[in-house]
């Protein structure tokens, strides 16, 4: 039984993935339409974490019950879809919506493969539907696995700066950072500006990407000794952004709150916000 239910998850996978994808996108739907990863990986939670493990307890309910089972089964199996529909349904918005149609696919897979498990055709379409449940799924892990580690950030700030601060990037004179036991420190006065010469993609693992790094922030008395840690709650949103001028040099910067509510502050320092 796990075997042919298993085998009929894999297809029932990639099917789903490809029906549902194109309904999202033809009618739009926020958050997935265009992504067919992210449709990817919800469904693959749904039908392993879900309804795979469900369809068995079905399974060894209905084999008690005498009668048309199949009929059973497909009852049993529109009310585990409704009800992962309604248990999920703010949480995935409104998406799952879309179990009835992967139930419904599953329910009509799985009669093929009991119906059909010693044919020729069955066993070509299993190999190809593992060849492209592999493939997809390397795709939605693949990212994961090459993630590189990038360099960890430390703001030292002022004892009770609130506020945000900016790093001015490529400005002709001024010190470049330095990288120290893979970690970049920049220690603010009390103005919040920092000016370097160092580029805006200093200590990224390569033209496109920081890398995954850990951002901290601690408050420093006037010698530089760390005084405290400002918890997560009080590291705010930080952006980049730049000022082109014809004729003149490419002026980048980075700036970060830090214990302030963003919505009701404006960072002085930066012309364009």
């Amino acid at each position: 039984m796990l075997k042919y239910k298993f085998n009929a998850s894999i297809i029932t996978y990639w099917i789903s993935c490809l029906i549902i994808f194109n309904i999202v996108s033809i009618f739009g739907f926020e958050l997935v339409a265009g992504s067919f990863l992210m449709v990817a990986f919800v469904i693959l939670l749904g039908i392993f974490l879900y309804f795979f493990p469900l369809s068995i307890l079905i399974q060894l309910i209905i084999n008690k019950i005498p009668g048309n089972n199949w009929t059973y089964k497909f009852i049993f199996y529109m009310f585990v879809a409704t009800l992962f529909s309604l248990m999920f349904f703010i949480g995935l918005f409104g998406m799952s919506f879309f179990a009835v149609i992967v139930i419904i696919i599953y329910f009509l897979i799985e009669e093929f493969v009991i119906r059909n498990k010693e044919s020729k055709i069955y066993k070509t379409i299993l190999g190809i539907s593992y060849i492209i449940f592999i493939i997809i799924v390397g795709l939605l892990f693949w990212p994961f696995s090459y993630q590189q580690e990038g360099v960890d950030q430390t703001y030292l700030l002022p004892l009770g700066y609130e506020g945000c601060v900016v790093i001015n990037y490529n400005v002709k004179g001024a010190q470049p950072f330095k990288i120290e036991n893979n970690e970049i420190a920049y220690k603010f006065s009390q103005s919040g500006i920092i000016n370097t010469s160092s580029p805006s993609d200093f200590g990224w693992v390569n033209e496109d990407h920081s890398g995954a790094y850990q951002l901290r922030a601690f408050y420093v008395d006037e010698k530089g000794e760390i005084i405290e840690e400002l918890p997560e709650e009080k590291i705010g949103f930080g952006g980049s952004g730049g000022i082109y001028e014809e004729g003149k040099t490419e002026k980048e910067f980075y700036y970060q709150f830090f214990g302030v509510e963003v919505e009701n502050q404006d960072c002085p320092a930066v012309p364009s916000l």
